[in-house]
Formats: C-alpha cells, sequence, structure tokens
C-alpha cells in the first residue's frame, strides 16, 4: 500500500486519404478528395495505484466528429479470469476488426465486417491466452462509445460479446520472423439488445470519402444474435485470411411474417511480402501485429523497406423478407509501402457492384493513404 508507481510515453498518429471514384451513371453521391482519415494522441503505461494497472488513455479526431478510442485500465493476471479490462475500446468480435488499423492489410475494413461487428464501444471484460499461448478466450459487456469510427450503426444498445481463437500450427524463430508458419482459427458471438427497439446495418464500398451504399435503415427489433468465424494462414511471405459473418435480426412482432431476419457476408483476402517479411501474430490478443520491415528505407544504401501485394473479394447482403438493405460485392487490390515500421503509404484500386432498392450498377475506387506514428 505505501508503493506508488507511474511510468508511460505518449504518441500519436496520423492518416490522410485521397480517393477518386467512377461510378455507373445510377450511382451517385461519391466525390473525389483528400481528407484527415485519423488523428490521435495517446498516452500508455503501467502503475502501482493499491495494486498493478495498465492503462492508456487516447483522444482523436475521425471526420467531423471527436473520438475516444482505446482508453481503458487494465488488470493483469487475475486467477482464473486473467485480464480484467474496462473503459473504450474495440470488442473480441472477427479478427481484421481486433487487428489495429494500423497493422491491417487494406485501408479499411472489409464491408460484411464494417457492417455487421461492432465498433469501438464502452465496456468490461475478461480473458487470457492459455495452453502456452495456443489459445485465448474474451467475454465482454458493452454499450455505446464516444465517436464511430467503423461498425455496425445500432444505437442506445447493450452486447454481451464472446471470442475464442487458436492456434492448431505455429512456428516462429525470433531469429528468422520471415520463415514464421501459423494457422489461426476462432469463433465469436455478439447478443445484441435494443433499448429503442431499432438495430440497423450499413457499409461504405470499402472507402471512407464514400457514402454508404448499403444500408436496412432502422429495423424494428429488440435485438440481434450475430456470430462469426475466421481463419488465416501465414507461411512467410505469404498470409490467407478470410471470415465470414451472420446476424440473426429478431424483428417485432407483426411487422413482416418472417418473425427473424438473416443478414450474413463474407471475405477472404491474400497478401505477399515482396521484399521477404512475414505478417507478424500477437499470441496475447490473437491478431496481426505491426509490420517491421527487414531493412528500413534509405536512398543511399539502396534499402527500400518493405513492400506487400495484396488482394481481397468480399460480399455483404442486407436483403432479407421486407429489409432491402442492399447487395455489395467488391474485388479491392492493394499496394503497401512500409519504408519505417512508422511510416507507411497505401495504393489500393476496388471494383465493386452494388444492387438495392435506390441504384444498381459498378463502382471503380483508386484511393491512397499516407500514415505516420510515433
Amino acid at each position: 500500500l505505501e508503493e506508488i508507481k507511474m511510468s508511460g510515453n505518449i504518441g500519436g498518429r496520423l492518416d490522410v486519404d485521397a480517393a477518386g471514384y467512377l461510378t455507373s451513371k445510377d450511382i451517385e453521391g461519391f466525390d473525389d478528395g483528400v481528407e484527415l482519415r485519423r488523428a490521435r494522441l495517446y498516452v500508455r503505461g503501467d502503475c502501482i495505484l493499491l495494486m498493478p494497472l495498465s492503462y492508456e488513455l487516447q483522444i482523436g479526431y475521425v471526420p467531423h466528429q471527436f473520438s475516444l478510442q482505446d482508453s481503458y485500465i487494465a488488470m493483469r493476471d487475475i486467477a482464473w479470469l486473467g485480464e480484467l479490462k474496462f473503459g473504450e475500446y474495440q470488442p473480441p468480435m472477427s479478427l481484421e476488426a481486433i487487428t489495429s488499423s494500423r497493422d491491417s492489410t487494406f485501408m479499411e475494413l472489409a464491408s460484411p465486417v464494417a457492417a455487421l461487428a461492432p465498433g469501438s464501444d464502452a465496456g468490461v471484460q475478461i480473458g487470457k491466452p492459455f495452453l502456452d499461448q495456443r489459445m485465448t478466450w474474451r467475454f465482454g459487456l458493452f454499450a455505446p462509445g464516444v465517436g464511430e469510427d467503423v461498425g455496425d450503426a445500432s444505437e442506445d444498445f447493450g452486447r454481451a460479446i464472446m471470442r475464442i481463437t487458436g492456434l492448431p500450427l505455429y512456428h516462429f524463430d525470433p531469429d528468422h520472423p520471415e520463415s514464421t508458419r501459423l494457422l489461426h482459427l476462432g469463433l465469436s458471438a455478439n447478443i445484441l439488445y435494443s433499448a429503442n427497439s431499432t438495430v440497423q446495418y450499413q457499409s461504405r464500398p470499402e472507402s471512407y470519402l464514400a457514402p454508404y451504399v448499403v444500408n436496412t435503415g432502422d429495423i424494428r427489433a429488440d435485438g440481434a444474435f450475430v456470430v462469426g468465424g475466421e481463419a488465416a494462414w501465414v507461411n512467410g511471405p505469404l498470409c490467407l485470411e478470410g471470415e465470414y459473418l451472420h446476424s440473426f435480426v429478431h424483428e417485432t412482432p407483426g411487422t413482416s411474417s418472417t418473425p427473424t431476419l438473416n443478414f450474413d457476408g463474407f471475405y477472404a483476402s491474400a497478401g505477399w511480402f515482396l521484399t521477404g517479411e512475414s505478417r507478424p501474430y500477437d499470441r496475447q490478443r490473437a491478431c496481426f501485429g505491426r509490420v517491421i520491415p527487414r531493412h528500413n528505407f534509405n536512398w543511399g544504401k539502396d534499402a527500400w523497406g518493405a513492400w506487400e501485394i495484396a488482394a481481397r473479394y468480399s460480399f455483404v447482403n442486407l436483403n432479407s423478407e421486407n429489409i432491402n438493405g442492399g447487395r455489395m460485392s467488391i474485388l479491392m487490390t492493394g499496394l503497401n509501402w512500409y519504408l519505417h515500421p512508422n511510416l507507411k503509404m497505401r495504393f489500393e484500386y476496388g471494383f465493386g457492384h452494388v444492387a438495392n432498392l435506390q441504384e444498381q450498377g459498378n463502382i471503380n475506387i483508386f484511393q491512397t493513404r499516407f500514415e505516420i506514428d510515433f
């Protein structure tokens, strides 16, 4: 009780996007532009205040709103419970959503994840890795947080979310990280209760400057149940990843002939490091981590950083019974240049097809991002 200690560090992040679009004449609302996608300042560290704690406070800006993300206090190594964490952060659902946007392969989440998985919420969570960090479990209770970046559009809700992951195959040599081989498998479930009796899902075409093109609108429902399966395979410079999500929405009795609505979607992606790196994996959080180039960019020494090519196909269906939210499929391709662990540039081209009540046609997306953190 007499011991008080505190340590930490301060950092920040800046992402700037530029995008241009070519669309069918029936699809409107797409404007070329440049935008500050994300700006954040944070402080994180460890302290002893009666007991050992870890903390993080991150404040920032996403277009047109203030955000409070990854702001929490956590107590580690509690018997049986593992970590007890409370604050605002990403709930434990979806491999792509849990992986930091700094460490993701693509600029934006795949459309089914953006539509059906939760975004950053306020809540309390327990869980830990076990079996020599070959498996993890997390369970949490959540409510709306401050500022919405991505994730399902339901408001005034409570959620119970659980995620279980495993590593049936894992080989990592710290002296040769480029030789990593692993197989990641995971299952998650999200039970949502809506206090205002509405549920909503929506998604952009995987570009933040674009408008929402599939949208259920407000569904008269008191809750939903979302399940997800995820898998990833890493073999040296190759990374394959995919997920499937399905939402069962319990519509208010009398609204339609079928009391349960069904929405779903999936994505499959592949990435290859041309310069030989391997995508790092965080066994504590069961997600991917920061890419470290084998050689940082240095013009004078002919060192060019790390280069990665990637492609992802995604599909989301927001039509069910009397709800016509639309369908969207997208093939997104990308080239990522990691000049330094803290400096990255992305270049992407995507081709998508949208079909909803108002518009139907194709979308060509050209976008790039410059991002730096410290």
